[in-house]
Order: C-alpha cells, then sequence, then structure tokens
C-alpha cells in the first residue's frame, strides 16, 4: 500500500466510525421538530435525563412535572436576581451541575462526559442564538428537540405544540392537554365576562416597565400584550403594531405616554431590577407625567414581570385576572382575587408561589404603587 493511500485510509477511518456510532445511538442530522420525527428514531428506553437549553426551555418542563428529570441546567437558571416563578417554586435546580452559560450556548464536553448523561435536550428554536441544535446533535450523539416557545397571544398555536410535543415524548401528554385546557378555560372566562361592553365603557390603559433583554423604565411597553385583548380593552400601544414584525416589544418617549394619557397604567414589576428608585418612575420625571388621567386619579398598579428568561405564562394570565377585576369590578364582583391568582400558580407550578414570592415584590404585586397626593406632598417638603 502506497504512503497516499495509507494517508486516505487513515483519514476515513474516524468519519465512517463516527457515523456508525451516531447511527447506532438512533440519533439524525437534524433536530427533531416533531413527533413522527421523534417516533422515527425508534427509541424504545423512556426519556430519564434532560437539559433544557435556551430561554423558556425549563419552564415547559417544570409545566409537565417533570423537574426529577433534569439532571443540569444553564447557568442563567442559577441567577438569584430574575423573577422566573419555576425558579423558586424548584429551588432544586440551582444546585444541579451547569452546562452552559444561557441562550443555548451549551457546553459540548460537559455533555459528551456528564454521569449520568442526558437523553435528551430541549431546545428552544431560537435561530442565530448560542451553538447551532444540529451541530450540537452531531457533536454529543444525544438527540436535540426544537421546539418554538410561542406566546398566549398570535403564536398560541407554537405554544400548545411545543408542550404537545414534549407531553408525547416524555409520557406527559394527559398533563399538557390538562395546562392547554386549563389556560384556555381562564382566558375564555375573562374574555366572556367583557365581550358585551361596549367600546365607550372600555378604558384606556398602558402597560409600562416590560422587561426585554433586562430591565426598562416606563416607557418600555408591548404592543400586544394578550391581557388586553381577552379583556377587550383600549391599548393605545398597539397602533405601533405591525404585520410583518413578530416581536412585541416597543420603547416610546414619555411624551408618547403623556399623548395618549391612559385611564389606568400597570407597571410591570420586572423594572425593579433598575437602579433608579422606583425603577419605573424617576422623580426628576415625575413632572411630565401629573397630568395624565391615571396619575391624577391614582390609577397606577403592579402586575407580576410578564418575563424572566422568556415569557411567565403563569404570571401573565395571573395578571389577566388582577387587570379586570381593578378595571370592571362589577364584572367580576364574584372573584375573590388572592385566592384566584394562588390557584392559577398552583396548577400550573404545583405552588400557590404569590406567599413566598421575591422580596421585592411582595410589597407591589397586584397593589397600587403609585400615590399622587402623597408623592406632591413629598415634594412640597409637607
Amino acid at each position: 500500500m502506497s504512503i497516499k493511500s495509507f494517508l486516505i485510509l487513515l483519514f476515513l477511518i474516524p468519519i465512517v466510525l463516527g457515523c456508525s456510532s451516531r447511527q447506532d445511538a438512533g440519533v439524525r442530522s437534524d433536530p427533531i421538530r416533531s413527533l413522527e420525527e421523534w417516533n422515527a428514531l425508534g427509541r424504545k428506553d423512556p426519556v430519564r435525563n434532560i437539559v433544557c437549553s435556551g430561554s423558556g426551555a425549563l419552564r415547559l418542563i417544570s409545566y409537565l412535572e417533570c423537574s426529577e428529570r433534569v439532571i443540569a441546567v444553564e447557568q442563567t437558571e442559577k441567577s438569584e436576581s430574575g423573577f422566573a416563578p419555576y425558579r423558586a417554586v424548584h429551588p432544586e435546580y440551582g444546585k444541579l451541575p451547569v452546562f452552559g452559560e444561557g441562550h443555548g450556548r451549551d457546553n459540548v464536553e460537559f455533555l459528551l462526559t456528564g454521569n449520568p448523561k442526558p437523553d435528551l435536550i430541549v431546545r428552544i428554536d431560537n435561530p442565530g442564538s448560542g451553538l447551532d441544535p444540529g451541530i450540537l446533535q452531531e457533536r454529543t450523539g444525544i438527540p436535540v428537540v426544537l421546539i418554538p416557545y410561542g406566546d398566549l397571544g398570535r403564536d398560541r398555536p407554537l405554544f400548545d405544540r411545543s408542550l404537545r410535543l414534549l407531553g408525547s415524548i416524555l409520557g406527559k401528554s394527559d398533563r399538557a392537554e390538562s395546562v392547554i385546557a386549563f389556560m384556555d378555560s381562564q382566558i375564555a372566562d375573562l374574555d366572556r365576562r367583557t365581550r358585551g361592553i361596549s367600546p365607550e365603557q372600555s378604558p384606556t390603559v398602558y402597560l409600562g416597565g416590560l422587561s426585554y433583554r433586562g430591565s426598562h423604565g416606563i416607557n418600555s411597553t408591548s404592543t400586544e400584550y394578550p391581557p388586553f385583548d381577552w379583556l377587550h380593552l383600549k391599548n393605545p400601544a398597539s397602533s405601533l403594531r405591525s404585520g410583518s414584525i413578530r416581536g412585541y416589544h416597543a420603547m416610546i418617549s414619555k411624551e408618547q405616554i403623556v399623548f395618549w394619557n391612559p385611564d389606568y397604567i400597570f407597571i410591570d414589576l420586572g423594572t425593579l431590577g433598575l437602579d433608579q428608585a422606583n425603577g419605573w418612575l424617576e422623580k426628576k420625571d415625575q413632572n411630565v407625567y401629573q397630568n395624565i388621567k391615571a396619575v391624577k386619579q391614582d390609577r397606577i398598579y403592579g402586575l407580576y414581570p410578564n418575563n424572566s428568561y422568556n415569557t411567565n405564562f403563569e404570571a401573565m394570565i395571573a395578571n389577566g385576572w388582577f387587570i379586570g377585576k381593578t378595571v370592571f369590578p362589577d364584572q367580576f364582583q364574584d372573584i375573590q382575587l388572592d385566592e384566584k391568582i394562588r390557584n392559577i400558580f398552583d396548577f400550573i407550578l404545583g405552588d400557590p408561589f404569590i406567599p413566598v414570592c421575591p422580596a421585592p415584590l411582595k410589597s407591589k404585586v397586584y397593589k397600587p404603587i403609585y400615590k399622587n397626593n402623597q408623592t406632591n406632598r413629598e415634594e412640597s417638603g409637607s
């Protein structure tokens, strides 16, 4: 055999062996996106060990009551500064080994050498974020289920599809259907109570302080906030919607808020992560807002943060009930709000949560958080 032939053979052997090992492991070259693709792997053993990669993956696994199968987490999941309820409900996540930084920046070496080794990587489909999921699957030999996160608005079908796919793979289909049906019933009830209210009777509302890749002030809002839509409320920020843009986040000027002059302002308390006093309403800007109806009538309220490493779906539904009872008390007079909110968290996360929510939120969440008269007294020095 010539030296040239010998070198070619040496080059081909690891490629052949590598392909063989991946075929033996039953791993596709592309990530799994459907139940049909998962079944095509022919895997018979149940999935016992999971890692969740990307923003929101661990939340969905928590919804499916599979927390005991999680064997490692991203460094982001160990953060004590976030407002993700699933982390508070599952403190054991904070004690697990770390397999990546976050947002899909996974450590391939850890995934290959960990003991136990994951049976499955659940990865949020976020193009351009972290290691390419196909390359991740190829390098580790571990099946990667790639799922869109979806939302509770126009992308609700994506959320339902992802939860059902994970439920089928993990043997939790009944739980997936229960969560979907519960969310459907909550949203339908909010809609039923308010759909008959005429546009003239429906007040103008504004969501401020929305977290988006970090904390922001009052001028951070959403052009499509599902609870406002469920309750048939007038959200002036919806005028900024664009059918060609999937994202809902918008940064607006303080003057725009004054121009919109909302009847109610709801503050996403994720803004408490800012350094300024009260986060969302700095002293130097208070005079700008004094003539807004919501400010003059003390109609500013705190909501549980909608986002913390992606959307807190259970919090968004709870926020919907708080907003509904606040704005339309007659339509919600039969609702004991504290009990209702605890039940929502309890069903979706297995814990009432609110009594043990992060300390910075306890005095503000689901309460009035700004008193115009009090502020005037403070500024006058009385």
